[in-house]
Order: C-alpha cells, then sequence, then structure tokens
C-alpha cells in the first residue's frame, strides 16, 4: 500500500492499493509535511528549491 503513487517506476512492480495517484515531473519530489495542529499534507517541491 502506499498513501500516493506518483507513478513513472522503473519496475513492473506496483502497490494494490493506494491513497491516491498524483503526476510529478521528473526534476521534482513529492513532500510529506506535518504542521503542528498534526495537519497532513502533500506538495510538489523543485529540485534544488
Amino acid at each position: 500500500a502506499v498513501l500516493a503513487d506518483r507513478g513513472g517506476r522503473e519496475l513492473p512492480v506496483a502497490a494494490r492499493f493506494a491513497g491516491g495517484a498524483i503526476d510529478v515531473p521528473a526534476d521534482a519530489t513529492l513532500v510529506l509535511a506535518r504542521d503542528d495542529a498534526a495537519q497532513f499534507s502533500l506538495r510538489i517541491e523543485a529540485h534544488g528549491g
């Protein structure tokens, strides 16, 4: 199981269950963060920034 399926895999293996699917550019990273109120968020960050 995965929280977010980013696709772009190099092997023919995939999770059976995913919380969601998101397209992430090859030059970016998907970041999971938690704020002071314990709320989680996902954001896409460009490499080097």
